[in-house]
């Protein structure tokens, strides 16, 4: 993701599975007079091996109504295209044969692309319903609602032999809140939520750890997430890390430590944005994105460790997305 304006809210989920809708969200900065502006984009692949284009969506919610409107453009690009500044004035005020742009009035409209033709991979926006996966329960939201500084966790495994089991966590500051789930099924998403503590200048700041199990729960290597939400914005920013590490490995403050300021082949480290951090070790990847405000939230995939291959394209095909503002 990319912000002209404002910040991510709800990061965008790592993958998007077929014929599933995903949800994030975006916002403005209080205390500004600038609206929440700005590009996302993913990658369309053939199961995370083969990317061929690149999807992006452009928007535009002014703050000032008398002098902008609502705008945003939906586009295919090739790999090499960043998500960037570059990007957004191009699909904002460009011209290009790769993306079309519309101002919302509420109505649905027909918008033709070119893309890749990819063996059993087809990207159409169409009425899925949306993935509860998504979506914050309401417990956590409304706890969430009410902290000054806190962070939710959404885990999902998308291996095919692996479950997740034997949670632990350490905070370093604040609280764990709504504990991790005892056991991550296949192909499920979990939450859990830390706060910080009420009266203190301090933030949610931790780390959390899960072993990867096959189904008779035989632990083979243990997942570390690590998170900062900081009480104080003008000293520090939202940190998260993601890593693989033996399951003789504690969850305890050594290991946050070491993925808050050190450096290891363990684990891969990132300051928030909503943009994705990924860290491919040699049995798994694991796959994160998580958004730079106060009552954050990260998604993080765990997947088998594959290495992510970007083809070269292939023959071109029309298909009609219909989108709706």
């Amino acid at each position: 993701v990319y912000t002209y304006s404002g910040y991510c809210h709800n990061p965008p989920q790592p993958t998007v599975g077929k014929g599933v809708t995903e949800v994030c969200s975006f916002g403005h900065t209080e205390g500004t007079t600038c609206g929440s502006v700005g590009v996302m984009t993913y990658d369309i692949t053939e199961d995370r091996k083969n990317a061929v284009q690149r999807l992006a969506v452009m928007f535009s919610v002014p703050f000032d109504y008398v002098l902008y409107k609502n705008m945003f453009a939906v586009g295919l690009f090739d790999m090499n295209e960043a998500c960037d500044e570059k990007l957004y004035k191009i699909m904002y005020d460009g011209k290009d044969g790769t993306f079309h742009r519309e101002k919302p009035a509420g109505t649905p409209y027909l918008v033709i692309i070119a893309m890749a033709e990819v063996a059993s991979a087809v990207v159409a926006v169409a009425d899925a319903s949306i993935s509860g996966a998504s979506l914050l329960n309401d417990l956590v939201q409304e706890f969430i609602s009410a902290a000054l500084r806190s962070v939710s966790i959404h885990l999902k495994t998308c291996t095919e032999e692996n479950i997740l089991i034997n949670p632990q966590v350490y905070t370093y500051s604040g609280y764990c809140h709504d504990p991790p789930q005892p056991t991550v099924g296949k192909g499920v998403t979990e939450v859990c939520a830390f706060g910080h503590t009420k009266g203190t200048a301090r933030g949610s700041v931790g780390v959390m750890t899960y072993d990867i199990a096959t189904a008779q729960e035989e632990a083979s290597k243990r997942l570390a997430i690590m998170f900062s939400v900081p009480f104080d914005y003008n000293l520090y920013q939202n940190v998260f890390a993601l890593g693989v590490f033996d399951t003789t490995q504690p969850c305890n403050e050594s290991l946050y430590k070491l993925m808050y300021d050190g450096k290891a082949e363990t684990f891969t480290r990132a300051n928030a944005s909503g943009s994705e951090l990924s860290y491919k070790g040699k049995t798994y990847t694991m796959r994160g994105t998580m958004s730079p405000i106060a009552k954050s939230i990260i998604k993080v995939e765990l997947r088998n460790g594959t290495k992510l291959k970007h083809s070269a394209p292939a023959k071109k095909l029309k298909h009609f997305w219909k989108c709706v503002w």
